[in-house]
């Protein structure tokens, strides 16, 4: 995020993984989907939090439902 912030990129497409199916057989319960059910906390508290302008769904052609764009605020 730094090097985009850096760069002056006003948007980035962060990858986090499509959840995958729930199987009712599954020994590891909860545990699926980690990254993304973490994402939302971990750009809050990230250093750059105040730069982050919102957190968006990703298009289907830029990973749908695996991905988010992080808009970013203009610099000043």
């Amino acid at each position: 995020m730094a090097q985009a912030l850096a760069m002056g990129a006003r948007v980035m497409l962060l990858i986090a993984g499509k959840p995958r199916p729930h199987d009712e057989h599954d020994q590891r319960g909860n545990r699926r989907g980690v990254i993304r059910a973490k994402l939302l906390d971990w750009l809050a508290h990230s250093p750059h939090a105040s730069q982050i302008a919102a957190v968006r769904p990703a298009q289907p052609r830029h990973g749908g439902a695996g991905a988010v764009y992080i808009v970013l605020r203009k610099g000043r």
